[in-house]
Parts: structure tokens; C-alpha cells; sequence
């Protein structure tokens, strides 16, 4: 890891902080080019602190895509929680991220209040990005919500953006990079985030079990990797994964009758870590029951959350 600064050359890292869904994921995906988060139409689906790296000329921004912010009181909540709030204590820039349209009827989303609570006081540059105008029929909409957002005296920059078709993305990587202090590279220029393959091949299993299994059954789901095994000179990667339940009845429903859900979720969590990783895959997947996993600490370190 190189320590040594450039002059002129500005680093550092930015919590992306946000309610569930509101597209932290979609945008630190948008800004790296790379698969770094999962991303599923569910809320919750990041549960620990990610990051992502983007290399510029002159600039190195270390991403860091938090879950979404809610204050519940099992222990799998708690535990993302501490995430988030340790997240904005590290960071050199929080980046505060919002709907357009949420629940607010043009006004800042009352359900957005724990996130405000969560950076009032930091002593960071506070940026708020507004997500999804994409989803807006006319633009005139936004300018009553951002004289509102503006009125809190709270955010260094306001600026509104679609994760999803990347408008208003490069402003905002523009304007993180003027936020950020000047320092080293933290990490190699191919590097495009830190976590292990390992780490990226459970999130993407865990993203499918999310994408096929019914309503109750992502919030119960976790994913532990029993085998990566590299095998170079067949580029190939042989992968063997744990996906823990609570109950027995999700444990069927994610089986699916004769094994065709498992197969299903095996296939195309297959794909994606094959296109993320660039090799060959074969994975093994098991089931296995730990009760009430979420809803303890020692729970949670049971399935592999170990803070």
C-alpha cells in the first residue's frame, strides 16, 4: 500500500450513508465501474461496511457503502448500525443520500430523521446527494425540495443525481474530490476495492438467495464460504458455501421441491461470481438451520459476523 503523497494529490474516504434502498449501492457501483455491493430490490441487502475504490488522475476516492440506516432492536440491526455510525466517525467526507420522491410530499423525508440524527454534529464536510430523479416528469420538481434541504444549514453541497443512469454522477464525483484532503494513495491504482474474492463471492450467493426466495427470507439469510479453492492452470475457481436460516420452513423454501430453487440460486450466483471474478466457477451449495441467528450477538458471530 503506498503512503506517499503527491503534491497536490488528494485522497481519502466517504461514507455513503442512507436509508434502506435509496440506492447506495446502485451508486458506489456507478462511480467504481465495478461490481463492489450487491444490489437487489429488497431493502437491507448490505449488512457490513464496503468499499469501493475510484482512481482519477490527481485523486483517489475510497467509497465506503454502509447499510441502511434504521434503528431496530435485533441484534443484526444494531450491528449495522454500529457500522454506519462508525463509518461517518472515520470518514474524511459523508455523503448523505436521499429519494426525490420519498414519503416527504416535496418536503425532506420525516423517515430520513434518524440519518440527520446520525451526522448531526460531525465536524466532516457533509454533502447530500438527491437520488432518482430519473424518476421525476418534470425537473421543476426538484427546486422546492432542494430550497428545503438547503434551509437545514446542514450540507456543503446539494446535488441531484440518478445512480441508475449515471446523470449527475460525475458532478458529484467532482465534488467529493474538492471535499476530500490532500494525502497519499491508499491503495494501488488496479485496485478497485478491498474486499476479498472470498468476501464478493458469499455477498454475490447471499444476492440471489434474495433475488429468488420469498419475503421473510432475506432478512434471515447470511452466507459463509467453506471452500475457495484457486486452481490456476484450469482457471478455475472451486467455491463451497453455507447459506444459514433461521427456521425450518425457510430452509425448504430455499431447498425448493426436488432441490430446483437451490439449483436456481446456484446457477446464477454462478454467473455472477464467474463475471466479477473472471474465471471458471464451480459451487457447492448447503443449507443449514441457526435459529434466531439475527437476534444475538452470539448468533450473529454464528454465521460469521464477528464484530
Amino acid at each position: 500500500m503506498s503512503v506517499v503523497a503527491q503534491e497536490g494529490f488528494r485522497s481519502g474516504f466517504v461514507c455513503i450513508a442512507g436509508r434502506p434502498n435509496v440506492g447506495k449501492s446502485t451508486l458506489v457501483n456507478r462511480l467504481v465501474g465495478e461490481t463492489v455491493s450487491i444490489v437487489a430490490p429488497r431493502p437491507q441487502t448490505t449488512r457490513t461496511r464496503v468499499r469501493g475504490i475510484v482512481n482519477r488522475p490527481g485523486a483517489q476516492l475510497i467509497l465506503v457503502d454502509t447499510p441502511g440506516i434504521h434503528d431496530r432492536p435485533r441484534a443484526v440491526n444494531q450491528y449495522m448500525l454500529k457500522e454506519i455510525r462508525a463509518a461517518i466517525e472515520e470518514a474524511d467526507v459523508v455523503l448523505c443520500l436521499v429519494e426525490v420522491l420519498g414519503r416527504g410530499g416535496g418536503k425532506p423525508d420525516p423517515e430520513d430523521d434518524i440519518l440527520w440524527r446520525a451526522v448531526q454534529g460531525s465536524q466532516k464536510p457533509i454533502l447530500l446527494a438527491i437520488n432518482k430523479i430519473d424518476r421525476l416528469k418534470h425537473r421543476e420538481q426538484l427546486l422546492p425540495l432542494m430550497a428545503r434541504y438547503h434551509d437545514m444549514g446542514t450540507f456543503a453541497e446539494l446535488l441531484p443525481l440518478s445512480a441508475l443512469t449515471g446523470e449527475g454522477t460525475q458532478r458529484l464525483e467532482e465534488a467529493l474530490i474538492r471535499h476530500l484532503p490532500t494525502g497519499p494513495r491508499f491503495f494501488p491504482e488496479e485496485m478497485y476495492t478491498d474486499q476479498t474474492q472470498r468476501a464478493l463471492a458469499a455477498e454475490l450467493i447471499r444476492r440471489q438467495v434474495i433475488l429468488h426466495a420469498e419475503e421473510e427470507i432475506p432478512y434471515s439469510t447470511a452466507v459463509e464460504m467453506e471452500r475457495f479453492e484457486e486452481i490456476p492452470e484450469r482457471n478455475l475457481i472451486r467455491l463451497a458455501a453455507l447459506i444459514f436460516v433461521e427456521k425450518d420452513s425457510q430452509k425448504g423454501i430455499v431447498i425448493g421441491r426436488g432441490g430446483d430453487m437451490l439449483r436456481s440460486i446456484g446457477t446464477a450466483a454462478r454467473k455472477d461470481i464467474q463475471r466479477v471474478l473472471g474465471q471458471r466457477v464451480f459451487l457447492e451449495l448447503r443449507v443449514k438451520v441457526a435459529r434466531n441467528w439475527s437476534r444475538t450477538t452470539r448468533g450473529l458471530r454464528s454465521v460469521g459476523y464477528s464484530k
